[in-house]
């Protein structure tokens, strides 16, 4: 088991176990990166490996009609979070709107400490039966993208958009303002399933938690990301308020 899991099970106050494969009451076996058992106050703790929220919730579901008795949790890694890659560009260009050089220049001027990144999260992606499989990001990036509305390229192109040359295209500009207020936690919650945001924690927290060394202190970067699973994971009191009101007006 990789020590970040371990480490996360224990500040959630359950017992780590090695365990990779569990049965639902389909009969179907759920692949798991890890989970953690809480004999005083029934809870099984699964950390999942899916991608898509819903999966992750489905799955949930088909192991807790197994045992009504236990209550079974999800927390589900998040390695990927596409408003940082619009934060980035838009810093870096000072505006909103900017070109395909822009954007490659304003990655590259941060290749230092995106590289940094990229190690510390590919700690969690491999092979092994307790890391994300090296599809992950791709489903993970495509998920995301479904939440962004469509981006806005330059007028000139887009009133050709059938015939643009590739010069155009090229030099046609892109609004990144989509990727404001993207919160790519939000189908975690509304799917009933803790999202462990890796990927919004420090250079530090990070490393604290992949040490796997501090349970202490891996609780205190937990409850700074609001992770925090009792017997049944909700979202904070105004994010379940503002969700209940929106679900009433579209019926």
């Amino acid at each position: 088991m990789l020590q970040a899991w371990n480490v996360i099970l224990r500040a959630l106050d359950t017992e780590p176990r090695s365990v990779h494969q569990i049965r639902g009451a389909s009969g179907f076996p759920h692949h798991v990166l890890a989970l953690g058992v809480d004999e005083r106050r029934r809870r099984l703790i699964i950390i999942s490996p899916e991608a898509d929220p819903r999966v992750a919730a489905i799955i949930q579901a088909d192991i807790q009609a197994l045992d009504s008795s236990i209550h079974v949790l999800t927390a589900r890694p998040i390695l990927l979070d596409m408003g940082d890659f619009g934060r980035v560009i838009a810093e870096s260009a000072r505006t909103k709107e900017v070109s395909r050089e822009q954007m490659w220049e304003a990655m590259y001027s941060q290749r230092d400490n995106l590289g940094k990144r990229f190690e510390l999260l590919h700690h969690f992606v491999g092979n092994g039966p307790d890391q994300l499989p090296a599809g992950y990001m791709v489903e993970a990036m495509a998920q995301q993208t479904l939440l962004l509305d469509p981006p806005k390229q330059s007028p000139a192109v887009a009133e050709r958009a059938d015939s643009s040359t590739i010069t155009e295209l090229a030099n046609s500009r892109m609004d990144i303002s989509v990727f404001d207020g993207l919160d790519v936690l939000r189908g975690d919650r509304q799917a009933g399933i803790c999202p462990l945001p890796l990927a919004q924690m420090s250079d530090q927290e990070l490393e604290t938690v992949i040490s796997g060394t501090d349970v202490d202190a891996a609780e205190s970067v937990l409850h700074q990301h609001d992770v925090r699973i009792v017997t049944a994971y909700r979202p904070n009191a105004d994010e379940w308020e503002s969700d209940l009101k929106s679900r009433k007006g579209r019926k």
